[in-house]
């Protein structure tokens, strides 16, 4: 039972390491900066951190933490302690970053000599530093066109030179004495009975004849054009089809 305990305890532990991320905190707003520490981004603490000012998308937190650091061993006393105001660098090499010097009254012991340097531990709280990664913007949203309404004549909205559909019956077109002859032969009445307007076919491309819709109830789309000459618009005919599985107008 005690090991079953113990197996548990380890994988459960294994799961939260490797959920958890681990934040870099570096001494300096930048990648090439000694890191100080590694801790887990659900840390309270980084709660409280801030923009650092100047560095984009770093940001800055008061930490207080064992700190490691070295001096050169020239600075050591025969005590084992650092003198005051002795520089403390972030490792063993003057051009690595300066943490800071011993203060006045301060008691920093030495951990460790090795060769000319003194590796020392102290307590501080420092401004430490970590990236993150700036919140991509939610691309906009896509836009469909709007799909043109089903009206049932032209007379219902402007006619803009936009396709849309229209709705009605397929007649053969009417002979009227004031109407001059024109080139079309069928024309679009609503569903109340009235002239929409004159059909243009000449651009469809359809295995169905144009006489399979007369007398049907149909649903054209096309782009509604008004000439002058004539008193209806012409529908410039895209597609067509059925309406109510080409139910036939009783009128006919």
């Amino acid at each position: 039972m005690k090991k079953l305990s113990a197996l548990l305890a380890f994988f459960i532990g294994a799961t939260l390491c490797a959920t958890a991320a681990d934040v870099a905190l570096y001494f300096a707003p930048s990648h090439d900066s000694p890191v100080a520490f590694r801790v887990p981004e659900t840390q309270a603490a980084l709660k409280s951190a801030q923009p650092a000012a100047g560095s984009p998308n770093w940001y800055v937190v008061q930490w207080k933490d064992l700190y490691t650091g070295w001096s050169p061993k020239s600075f050591a006393m025969k005590d084992l302690t650092l003198e005051e105001k002795a520089p403390i660098y972030a490792a063993a090499d003057t051009g690595s970053l300066m943490l800071g010097r011993v203060p006045p009254g301060a008691q920093i012991a030495v951990a460790q000599v090795s060769g000319d340097w003194a590796k020392v531990r102290f307590t501080a709280t420092m401004p430490l530093y970590f990236y993150k990664e700036p919140v991509k913007a939610a691309p906009p949203p896509v836009v469909l066109p709007q799909a043109p309404s089903a009206v049932s004549d032209a007379s219902r909205g402007e006619i803009t030179g936009q396709p849309r559909f229209y709705k009605g019956t397929l007649k053969p077109r009417r002979t009227m004495p004031t109407f001059q002859q024109a080139p079309y032969d069928y024309q679009l009445n609503n569903l109340d009975g009235e002239v929409v307007g004159l059909v243009d076919f000449k651009d469809v491309i359809s295995s169905t004849p144009t006489s399979a819709y007369i007398n049907k109830k149909v649903n054209i789309y096309g782009v509604g054009e008004r000439i002058e000459k004539y008193p209806y618009c012409v529908i410039r005919v895209k597609f067509v089809q059925f309406l109510q599985d080409g139910v036939n107008d009783p009128a006919q």
